[in-house]
C-alpha cells in the first residue's frame, strides 16, 4: 500500500502530461506518457530512473508551454500573470 501511495504523484503527473499532449494531438507522446507509470511496476533501479527522466522532460515541456503562451499574451498586450500562475501550479 505504501508503494502505491508513493507512486500516485508520478501517475497523476503522467496523466496531466498525457492530457497536455492529447490537446496538441501528439498521440505518440500521449502513449508514452500513459506508459511511463507502468515502468514503476518493474522492480529494477533503471525503471525508476527512466520515469524520473520522463517526468523531468515533462516539466521542461510544461515550462516551454508556459513561456510560449505567456509570450503570445504579452505580444497582444493582454495580462499573462494569471496564466503563469495557473500553469505554474499545475
Amino acid at each position: 500500500m505504501k508503494s502505491v501511495l508513493r507512486a500516485l504523484p508520478a501517475v497523476f503527473s503522467a496523466l496531466l502530461l498525457a492530457a497536455h499532449f492529447y490537446r496538441s494531438r501528439s498521440l505518440a507522446l500521449v502513449a508514452v506518457s500513459l506508459a511511463l507509470p507502468l515502468l514503476l511496476l518493474v522492480r529494477e533501479r533503471w525503471s525508476a530512473r527512466v520515469v524520473q527522466v520522463g517526468l523531468v522532460l515533462g516539466a521542461v515541456e510544461w515550462a516551454r508551454t508556459l513561456a510560449f503562451f505567456a509570450g503570445r499574451r504579452m505580444e497582444v498586450g493582454r495580462p499573462w500573470g494569471r496564466l503563469a500562475l495557473i500553469l505554474g501550479v499545475v
